[in-house]
């Protein structure tokens, strides 16, 4: 089997990624990470805000390829340039008389900061998004609390919202030499309900997860 991401290929198998000409390790990856953010309250506690900012500067990232050689498919791992990921998230909290409302969510430019080498097996470019990153996603939620039978209950929902998004990086065609176009990932939403009462030391849990029977593209290959 071909060697699994930032592990050497081992013994039997060295002989095969020096037959089909594949790296038998990757290098290790680095991280550089700097963040600042902010925590409030207002309103006596009814309203709360977390926002934050963050860029992380992620060297020599390990990406999967996939090449055949004859009927063999082969996959295995290099390391693919610079991405530098840009984000800035918030989240919001507010309570009143039992109903409260959450919305947190990310936006993120996760793009290449340099291209990625030639000879590598893939193609991209400066500015190309990094696989399966949407520039933003979020979710908004809702819960009303109040009494059943001297028993505190609640319900609520959670409405979830993932962008659109580029899958894996990909090589160039073997005739004309031209970088063969990613796969797009569509957008998708999703939205979950749930219910629920306590009862003494007892939690009785009712959900219903994907309502609307969504199906959100989540990585996307050809054969």
């Amino acid at each position: 089997m071909p060697p699994a991401i930032g592990q050497a290929d081992p013994t039997p198998a060295v002989g095969q990624c020096v037959q089909f000409h594949y790296p038998c390790s990757t290098n290790p990856d680095k991280t550089k990470n700097y963040e600042v953010g902010l925590k409030e309250s207002f309103l006596d506690g009814k309203l709360t805000a977390d926002v934050s900012i963050f860029r992380i500067d992620w060297d020599g990232i390990q990406t999967s390829i996939t090449t055949s050689v004859g009927k063999t498919v082969l996959g295995y791992a290099i390391n693919a340039g610079r991405p530098a990921a840009r984000c800035r998230g918030r989240v919001d909290r507010e309570t009143v008389a039992g109903f409260s409302v959450t919305f947190d969510g990310a936006y993120m430019k996760a793009a290449l900061s340099k291209d990625i080498p030639d000879g590598a097996g893939l193609v991209g470019f400066k500015g190309d998004l990094l696989p399966g990153a949407p520039l933003f996603e979020g979710n908004l939620g809702v819960e009303q609390r109040f009494i059943v039978a001297n028993h505190q209950a609640y319900a609520g929902a959670d409405f979830g919202y993932v962008g659109d998004r580029k899958d894996n990086f990909q090589g160039r065609d073997t005739v004309t030499q031209l970088p063969i176009p990613r796969f797009d990932l569509p957008s998708y939403t999703k939205l979950d309900l749930h219910a629920g009462i306590d009862i003494d030391a007892w939690r009785v849990n009712f959900f219903i997860n994907n309502v609307t029977d969504e199906r959100g593209v989540v990585v996307r290959s050809a054969g």
